[in-house]
C-alpha cells in the first residue's frame, strides 16, 4: 500500500480541543466526582491522572474525551455535547409542551436528562399487605438508560446538533 492509498481516521475523542483552557474550564468538581464514581484512589497529582488516561497530549492540551468529562459548560466548547430533552403533544412532533437543555459534562448531563425522563413519565402505584407501596414507571427505568446512553454514545460528535 502506497502512502498515497493510506487513509488516516480522526476519532473525536482523541482530537485535541483547542478552546479548551486547562485552568478555566476545567471542572475539579467534575473531576472528583470521577474519580469517586471510578474507584480510583491515587497521589498523583490531576495532570498525572489526566495523561494516565490519555485524556491530554503531550503539551497539556485536552482531547475531545477530556472536554466532554470535565468541562464547566459544554456549548462554550462542545455544540453538540449539550442534551435537549422535549415533550410533545401527540405523536407529530409540531406541540411542544415542555423542552429542557443541559449544558454541562457529560455526567451531569446523562444524570438530568435521566429525570428529565423519569419526571414525564406516569408512574403506577401498587399498594401491597402492610402498607408497602411499589411504584411502577410507563417504562422500565433500564430501557431508557440504555437508550440515553446510547444517544450519548454512538452520536456524531462531529455534527453541530444537540443529543
Amino acid at each position: 500500500m502506497t502512502k498515497k492509498e493510506f487513509n488516516f481516521l480522526i476519532y473525536f475523542d482523541e482530537a485535541i480541543n483547542k478552546n479548551f483552557n486547562l485552568e478555566k474550564d476545567f471542572d475539579k468538581d467534575s473531576f472528583q466526582n470521577f474519580l469517586d464514581l471510578a474507584g480510583i484512589k491515587t497521589s498523583l497529582n490531576c495532570l498525572e491522572v489526566l495523561r494516565n488516561l490519555k485524556l491530554l497530549d503531550d503539551n497539556n492540551k485536552m482531547k475531545n474525551a477530556g472536554v466532554l468529562l470535565f468541562c464547566k459548560e459544554a456549548t462554550r466548547h462542545l455544540r453538540s455535547a449539550t442534551i435537549t430533552c422535549a415533550l410533545f403533544m401527540g405523536k407529530t412532533k409540531t406541540k411542544i409542551i415542555d423542552s429542557r437543555e443541559f449544558d454541562f459534562d457529560l455526567y451531569i448531563n446523562y444524570k438530568k436528562a435521566f429525570n428529565y425522563f423519569k419526571s414525564n413519565l406516569r408512574t403506577e402505584y401498587i399498594i401491597k399487605g402492610g402498607g408497602l407501596r411499589k411504584e411502577i414507571l410507563e417504562l422500565p427505568e433500564e430501557a431508557l438508560k440504555e437508550a440515553l446512553l446510547n444517544a450519548i454514545a454512538h452520536r456524531n460528535y462531529f455534527s453541530g446538533s444537540n443529543i
